[in-house]
């Protein structure tokens, strides 16, 4: 039975009382698609908003539903164009017997349609090359009905990636490389997620908070992204004498006050020591709630519910907003891409190899890809082989395993991973390329997870709760528009010529989330706890490794939630951000049980440091021409340390410090110290212009003052023969 003949019957007026049922859909989601295809066809051929009411109004279901409501009909005739094909695209679609349920005895009925209008118009214009709002749900439909339009046969094989796990010329290559090109790239952070699993509240208020205000390490996920940057600007500083701002797009979104949020910690950051001019801010649309019946999910009378519609939108988005236009401007055509809920992404050198490759073969797209447990909801990088004899490196989402015939086994009897390695959402890609497979495909990687459930109306005007979800697209899925193609399959040379690559990396110092919050007796992957446990565990082998540094164990998870952390390290990312840069400034010494480490600094000559409590040292400037400066030779730091919460708390970073050692520079400020013992809790101030020299004279510390217009030493940076970054220390 046609769409267009499938209401049972009609109502006589369009204030139905809640007592009474509305009428039933009888039709299956098979009919909906048949019926709605032509339509959302003909929607993107017509441009302008007039012709697409005309059409709707055309349509029988339409008609059908005004034969009884001529008052209606007239007031919605003296909208604008743009709001009645709103409108008349939800009647096409078959919900205008929900939008309309009761419609006279709301409360400013009229208001809320017209806020619901305008929250719509977004939605009809960012779909508007598939159809539109007629579009997006036929699009979902289809999804529900694993009606995709692919059913092609496929291989799905194992990538050929280049191992930057383990030290090796290969990772400095690429290292030096991504710094080389650091100019020519710009980022990309989509931070519009709205964190639902996180259950983040305002302490105060109790309002609910994005994902990007979660305080991890006593800072925003947010900060900590802008950290990352500014190390990487600073390291480029060093080796080139340049200052150098990456230019930043942020996706973000309405929900839970999103874009207020970032637009807020932005300017209490100042901008993060650039220009707000090179912070490109877009905004993604909220997208509609679906039942897995089909129906539009209004969570009260004319209030839908929306959410945002997945990280895809970002390529079309940023297109739309002319940021490609913008960046291209600046000769900037390469970007890349992390998400907010990962802390680790620009450990090391992860970043930087990934623009090095990425330049280095000047790929169209690139994956970081790591471990990937199994039965994890993260999605998996393959290399597809379609029947075609054309092969792709691309992303599937956890939720598409089943659709596409993937059974999550491990690699191997007896495994913890995966057979396929883990999309960490760690990107790289070529705006050019980008714009080629947007116009093909403008949505990628559409999907559906109907998991969540959603306070719904039903057909009686009851809320009920029903699964649902949005139609969702995912960014790193533009890559299945660059394909190779290689009759007989393809040969080790050709797996390394493809349009896009993969790097694969440690997991632990790849990929750890904060997706889910903690919660008593839960698994913990995902959550705030295992991303802290594994940031410390990777910072005991900087420490351990790359600076010589005798470090307790952490031990395994379970143990480090038993006993608590071994030490706790946070290291500013303009100390390095390369291991083994910052272990040419931190050599050697120990670290005892309990200790606090914390180097809010860029400029650090120490040696032989014996650690037993809590060091601070705080630059209140660190990326500055001339920092404040720290040297620290044969010292010894005995005090009774920071009281650690409960392990599942301590990633919040927020310790009460019994006693501690706290060295706070200002400016130019220099502080020395050598074969100097330090015991009990000391807050020193060093102000700008001035040189703090510790003497040990007995048991005491006796601090002297000389004023200085330069700072005495420096720490020059350069490229060695092997394409490491070479530190060496002169006088300035």
């Amino acid at each position: 039975m046609s769409i267009f003949f499938i209401l049972l019957g009609v109502f006589s007026t369009f204030s139905m009382g809640f007592g009474e049922e509305l009428p039933v859909k009888h039709v299956t989601l098979a009919e909906s698609i048949k019926d709605l295809t032509p339509l959302a066809k003909e929607l993107t051929q017509q441009r302008k908003s007039a012709d697409k009411v005309l059409l709707l109004k055309d349509q029988e279901i339409v008609k059908l539903f005004f034969e009884n409501r001529a008052e209606l009909e007239e007031a919605l005739t003296k909208l604008p164009p743009e709001r009645q094909l709103v409108v008349l695209s939800l009647i096409a679609i078959g919900e205008g017997d929900i939008l309309f349920f009761d419609f006279e005895d709301v409360d400013h009925h009229w208001d809320l349609l017209n806020t619901l209008i305008d929250l719509l118009i977004d939605v009809e214009n960012f779909y508007d090359s598939i159809g539109g709002i007629v579009g997006y749900h036929l699009a979902f439909i289809r999804l529900i009905e694993g009606n995709n339009g692919n059913h092609d046969p496929v291989v799905y094989e194992h990538p050929r990636s280049v191992d930057i796990s383990e030290p090796s010329a290969v990772f400095d290559d690429l290292v030096a490389s991504g710094i080389e090109n650091l100019g020519r790239v710009a980022a990309i952070f989509p931070v519009g997620g709205a964190g639902d699993r996180l259950d983040l509240h305002d302490e105060e208020t109790d309002l609910p908070l994005p994902a990007a205000k979660l305080k991890f390490m006593g800072r925003s996920l947010l900060n900590g992204m802008f950290r990352d940057l500014e190390g990487m600007e600073y390291l480029y500083y060093k080796l080139t004498g340049d200052r150098l701002t990456i230019p930043v797009a942020l996706m973000t979104s309405v929900e839970k006050e999103n874009d207020y949020h970032i637009r807020d910690i932005c300017e209490r950051n100042h901008w993060f020591h650039r220009d707000p001019g090179t912070v490109y801010i877009i905004k993604q649309p909220l997208a509609p709630v679906i039942t897995k019946g089909g129906r539009w999910s209004f969570k009260a009378p004319l209030r839908l519910n929306l959410k945002p519609g997945g990280h895809g939108v970002i390529w079309k988005l940023a297109i739309d907003n002319g940021v490609f236009e913008a960046l291209e401007a600046l000769g900037i055509h390469k970007v890349f891409l992390r998400q907010v809920n990962n802390p680790m992404a620009s450990i090391d050198g992860n970043i930087l190899s990934l623009i090095g490759q990425g330049f280095r073969r000047n790929a169209a797209f690139g994956f970081m890809t790591c471990d990937r447990p199994v039965h994890i909801s993260e999605g998996m990088v393959v290399l597809e082989h379609a029947a075609n004899e054309t092969f792709c490196l691309k992303n599937i989402e956890y939720t598409d395993f089943v659709k596409n015939g993937i059974d999550d086994r491990p690699r191997e009897p007896g495994s913890p991973y995966s057979v396929f390695p883990s999309n960490t959402n760690i990107l790289f890609a070529d705006l050019d390329a980008v714009k080629g497979s947007i116009e093909t495909n403008p949505l990628p990687g559409m999907l559906i997870n109907l998991k969540a459930k959603f306070p719904t109306l039903d057909e009686r005007g009851d809320i009920v709760e029903q699964s649902g979800g949005r139609l969702e697209t995912v960014m790193q899925n533009v890559a299945d528009h660059f394909i190779l193609v290689s009759e007989g399959g393809l040969s080790e040379e050709e797996k390394g010529a493809m349009p896009a690559f993969s790097l694969f990396n440690k997991r632990q110092k790849t990929h750890s989330t904060t997706k889910r919050s903690y919660k008593e007796g839960m698994h913990l992957a995902q959550t705030p706890v295992q991303a802290f446990y594994d940031l410390q565990t990777t910072y005991r082998d900087l420490l351990s490794h790359d600076c010589r540094i005798s470090v307790p164990e952490i031990g395994s998870f379970e143990e480090y939630l038993e006993n608590g952390p071994g030490c706790v390290v946070d290291i500013h990312p303009a100390l390095g951000p390369l291991f083994h840069v910052v272990g040419q400034k931190l050599r050697g010494g120990e670290m005892a049980r309990g200790s606090e480490l914390h180097l809010e600094i860029s400029e650090l000559d120490v040696e032989n440091l014996r650690l037993s409590g809590s060091l601070r040292v705080i630059a209140d400037d660190p990326l500055a021409d001339q920092p404040g400066r720290c040297e620290l030779i044969n010292v010894s730091v005995q005090n009774e340390g920071a009281g650690f919460p409960e392990a599942e708390w301590c990633w919040k970073g927020y310790y009460l410090r019994k006693e501690s050692l706290e060295i706070v520079l200002h400016g130019n400020g220099e502080f020395y110290a050598k074969d100097v013992t330090f015991q009990g809790a000391h807050h020193i101030e060093v102000d700008d212009g001035c040189r703090v020299v510790a003497h040990q004279e007995g048991d005491e510390v006796v601090l002297t003052v000389h004023p200085i217009h330069e700072p005495t030493w420096n720490w020059q940076y350069h490229l060695g023969s092997d394409r490491q970054v070479m530190c060496k220390r002169s006088p300035s």
